[in-house]
């Protein structure tokens, strides 16, 4: 037992000494990994804008300088670089990119704030504008296809748990004040009118007349938008009973010279040529619709 008391003493003593050094390197990790979280933090708020504001003016179509534009785009690609699985900033560096004229590096970041948060709506809808933008229609499709499947849910809680971006971008803008999902319901039927629109550019009728009625039903028919475009999707696609029903109810509700001519065309087709001819003389030949140009109008928000 003696001989065995100094072989344990000396066996604690090593092991003391393996413990005590084992743990200055852990609190040197940790100081280190501190120290760095810390310096992040200083960099972020040297860039940190004053006010978000600005954002809210480019999602309004009106202009901001380009010096405010790069002090948001460094702030952004910072934010990326600092925590690289915040969706929100990879989201908003794409904003900022698509302004600055880099669309294919916008679109790209899209992608990237979408593969760590794929049921966010404002991602794929602000890609699907992009994509619009430059007549990528298929790929806008899917984009905006992608949009109005996300989980309303998921839109809210991502907004309500961003205090250091969302929180600053809605902040005094009365806009993003407002109810969230009445936000949401206005993106919606963006979404679907850009999605009709790429449909109709492609001469997929049929499956534009179909998100059409789908709008409608989701009470996102402002305008009177979605029935029109429905009339004339089911004229395009030589449903002509169906484009006099859609046309005729879309009339009803306002004096649309394009739309007249459409319904004066479809009813024509449908054998009524009497009261066809009678709306065609009252429709200019060149008559257009003010809502054909609703989707070019459309553009992206500060997600």
């Amino acid at each position: 037992m003696r001989k065995l008391k100094p072989a344990l003493h000396f066996f604690g003593l090593r092991l003391f000494w393996v413990y005590l050094l084992l743990g200055a390197i852990s609190w040197r990790v940790m100081d280190r990994a501190m120290i760095n979280d810390c310096f992040q933090l200083k960099l972020l708020n040297d860039l940190l804008p004053k006010t978000y504001a600005p954002l809210a003016d480019l999602a309004a179509g009106k202009t901001i300088p380009p010096r405010e534009l790069e002090n948001f785009f460094r702030y952004f690609e910072r934010l990326t670089i600092s925590y690289p699985k915040m969706a929100e900033g990879y989201g908003l560096l794409g904003f900022c990119q698509y302004y600055r004229g880099k669309l294919d590096d916008a679109v790209n970041n899209y992608d990237r704030a979408m593969a760590i948060n794929q049921n966010f709506f404002w991602f794929p809808f602000n890609r699907g504008v992009i994509d619009f933008r430059q007549k990528k229609y298929v790929d806008a499709v899917r984009s905006l296809q992608n949009a109005i499947l996300s989980n309303p849910k998921v839109v809210f809680a991502a907004v309500k748990s961003s205090p250091r971006v969302y929180a600053r971008v809605f902040l005094g803008n009365p806009y993003y004040n407002q109810d969230l999902f009445a936000q949401y319901q206005e993106g919606l039927r963006a979404a679907y009118c850009l999605l009709v629109e790429s449909l109709f550019r492609l001469r997929r009728y049929d499956e534009a007349m179909r998100y059409c009625v789908e709008a409608i039903e989701n009470n996102l028919n402002e305008n009177s938008y979605f029935t029109y475009r429905a009339g004339l999707s089911a004229f395009y696609s030589q449903n002509y009973p169906a484009a006099a029903v859609f046309l005729k109810k879309h009339l009803d509700k306002t004096s649309d010279p394009g739309a007249m001519r459409y319904f004066g065309l479809a009813l024509r087709e449908i054998g009524q040529v009497q009261t066809a001819d009678l709306i065609l003389n009252a429709a200019p030949v060149a008559a257009v619709s003010p809502l054909d140009k609703v989707a070019d109008q459309i553009q992206l928000q500060p997600y």
